[in-house]
């Protein structure tokens, strides 16, 4: 079953939760899986890829300027990709996924890149 998305939005000016997801597929807070991780070491390295994701986007800080707010969290969710990536290119045979980490690497640490760029362009804007 699919994680569910929920964004919500407060009157508040509190932060809304971003995410809810299927507790039966896995705890992305903690990085820890409902179940036990598909693979001994992949698994546990992938669910730490997503762990650390996680952490970065939720602590990533909102700011009310969307675009702002849209790089703090694309940073660390292209990270994520990477990470991910790399734990397939370790420990994954499929020649097919294994030429898609290839590309998905190089294009995440591309945006990435040019992310990082636009922050420091537009830091000392209003």
């Amino acid at each position: 079953m699919p994680c569910l998305i929920v964004l919500g939005i407060t009157l508040s000016g509190q932060q809304p939760a971003l995410a809810q997801h299927d507790p039966a597929q896995h705890d992305m807070s903690s990085g820890q899986a409902a179940a036990a991780p598909s693979s001994g070491d992949a698994g546990a390295a992938m669910m730490a890829a997503m762990a650390r994701m996680n952490q970065a986007m939720n602590g990533a800080p909102m700011t009310g300027d969307i675009d702002r707010d849209f790089v703090a969290m694309m940073i660390p969710h292209h990270q994520g990709a990477i990470d991910m990536c790399k734990v397939e290119q370790r420990h994954g045979k499929d020649p097919v996924l294994l030429k898609m980490c290839r590309g998905i690497v190089a294009d995440q640490a591309k945006d990435i890149a040019l992310m990082r760029r636009w922050q420091q362009q537009h830091e000392r804007l209003p």
